[in-house]
């Protein structure tokens, strides 16, 4: 279920630290406004299915079995991170299209409504001032509500991003569990293949073949 909308003003720039998704613009009228609500449809937490995988199917597997079977939970695990992330980028990306659209209709309009006016030279000047200062106000108004979508998509990705961190974390000990309950004497697969998730990696804790905080 959607968050509550929460309003963004983009004139002011403005923009909650939450987690978010844009909703259409309103064309309706002259608004300056951008919405941005809830998003994130997924479950919160990693499924019962998942770690299912880590367990196998209850019958006697080798290790190499296992270690493919607990691969492969963790490369779906991946794909969805990776699905997600297309979503929210094409998600913003019609976003920018809509407010692209939005702004270049306002500006013909404007234009439109000058050439009409103006039909009396004595007025003239003032009429490209006041066009000049109308173009200029929806300029800004565009360059900010472009702002806040790109602020938008940036914290949208970063929370699912921590989010799909903590689950490949989760996921990994519960294997690595699994793993030493049949197989004490045999090495983890994980510690030998390297498969790690370097999203978000900032102090080159992936060079080792380790995220922080996994083992």
């Amino acid at each position: 279920m959607p968050l509550l909308a929460q309003e963004i003003v983009v004139k002011t720039g403005y923009l909650p630290q939450t987690q978010m998704a844009i909703s259409p613009i309103d064309t309706t009228d002259s608004s300056n406004q951008v919405v941005l609500g809830g998003s994130f449809d997924e479950p919160k937490s990693l499924s019962d299915s998942a770690l299912e995988t880590c367990a196998g199917s209850g019958i006697d597997k080798s290790p190499t079995d296992l270690a493919s079977q607990q691969h492969r939970g963790l490369d779906g695990l991946r794909d969805k991170r990776d699905g997600t992330f297309e979503n929210i980028r094409s998600k913003f990306a019609r976003q920018r299209d809509q407010s692209q659209q939005y702004f270049d209709s306002k500006r013909a309009l404007i234009r439109e409504r000058y050439r009409n006016g103006a039909c009396c030279w004595t007025f003239k000047f003032f009429f490209q001032q006041s066009l000049r200062r109308e173009l200029e106000d929806i300029y800004n108004r565009e360059k900010n509500g472009m702002v806040v979508l790109l602020e938008g998509e940036r914290i949208e990705r970063g929370l699912v991003e921590r989010k799909y961190e903590d689950w490949e974390r989760n996921y990994i000990r519960e294997c690595r569990k699994e793993w030493a309950k049949k197989y004490p004497a045999t090495p983890f697969w994980y510690d030998r293949s390297g498969t790690v998730s370097c999203l978000g990696d900032s102090a080159g804790s992936c060079a080792s073949g380790h995220p922080r905080g996994l083992r």
